[in-house]
């Protein structure tokens, strides 16, 4: 439901104040503002009869500036899907909270059928990601991944072909795992003044020993977030002509969104879901259901009769099978709950 209306929600956001200003003239009366991505009731100052007016100061006073007073937040529109996704969440989540059936519930939570946390996901391989001290906010932002994603390492020793005498790195540890990644984190501050030089010469040395890099576009104003067109201003030409943002960069936003961007790094990364104990334990079962029905079709060839307890299939087999068939309708049973909806 909800990506069905990403298109619809597009729409609606874009449209223009003047739209905005006759909404709330002509429906001087309407319970809940959904405006800018939020949804909250109408202050004690609103019109309550059809003759009061709003000017479009009013509604812009009304609608953004008065929404951290109110306890209001502005929810965020971004136009990749993913992120669309969880905005259309964060609205429902809001619409659900003012609806009767959810009013006197203080702790509502919303998820989505098939949607993985970062935390359910694992690389397949190990990954040692290199953060270069030439490139600002690099470090926190590895640490960060590693901390969500699992099977993921980060170090700080430059790999091989990546240094030089006048990089003027510091040494590295040698227990630290050698890097099979190396991070590009997109900020304001990235290859500007010295430093931003520095880095150009050292990520023009990565670039020649083929180490596959993963690029991260920071948003978040607080960790000198910026557009990306930033780069083009900054960015020595002959990288951005020798194509290093040929591949798509993941863009990091603040907030709920975060988590999105999370997953979006480990996919790039080739994460890939975990392995639970409870698939594990269905991997298990089905081979014991398998070497029970060999088993009976073996026994069956020799005697058309009952099955003796004595036989090498015996009764504990045979209870082995009541057990599988027993767990599986359970798994199945539990799985079939897993639908979103509303957790409250």
């Amino acid at each position: 439901m909800l990506s069905q209306s990403a298109d619809a929600a597009v729409e609606m956001l874009s449209q223009s104040a003047d739209a905005a200003v006759e909404v709330l003239t002509r429906q001087p009366t309407v319970k809940h503002l959904i405006r800018a991505m939020t949804v909250q009731n109408l202050s004690p100052s609103a019109p309550t009869t059809s003759d009061e007016k709003w000017t479009p100061e009013q509604c812009e006073e009304y609608v953004f500036r008065t929404s951290q007073a109110d306890g209001r937040s502005i929810i965020p529109w971004h136009r990749i899907r993913e992120f669309q996704i969880q905005s259309l969440a964060m609205i429902t989540q809001v619409m659900v909270s003012t609806s009767p059936a959810y009013a006197s519930r203080t702790n509502i939570q919303l998820f989505l059928p098939g949607e993985l946390d970062v935390s359910q996901l694992e690389v397949a391989d190990p990954i040692c990601l290199y953060a270069s001290p030439l490139n600002p906010g690099a470090a926190a932002l590895a640490a960060e991944l590693v901390a969500a994603l699992s099977g993921l390492t980060n170090t700080s020793k430059a790999p091989p072909g990546g240094d030089a005498p006048e990089l003027q790195l510091p040494a590295g540890d040698d227990a630290e795992d050698q890097a099979t990644h190396f991070l590009l984190y997109l900020s304001a501050e990235t290859f500007v003044g010295e430093l931003g030089s520095l880095f150009g010469t050292q990520v023009e040395l990565l670039l020649k020993t083929g180490l596959p890099y993963l690029m991260i576009h920071e948003n978040d104003p607080e960790k000198h977030g910026c557009e990306f067109g930033h780069f083009f201003r900054t960015t020595p030409q002959h990288l951005i002509d020798d194509g290093l943002y040929g591949p798509l960069a993941v863009a990091f936003f603040p907030g709920p969104h975060r988590q999105v961007s999370l997953r979006l790094a480990a996919k790039a990364l080739g994460a890939r879901p975990r392995k639970t104990g409870t698939e594990a334990a269905a991997k298990s079962l089905n081979q014991a259901c398998s070497a029970s029905r060999i088993g009976l079709r073996r026994l069956s060839g020799r005697s058309r009769g009952r099955l003796p307890r004595s036989s090498r299939f015996g009764q504990s087999n045979a209870n082995i099978v009541d057990v599988a068939i027993s767990s599986r309708r359970s798994m199945e049973g539990s799985n079939n709950t897993d639908e979103g909806g509303v957790r409250g």
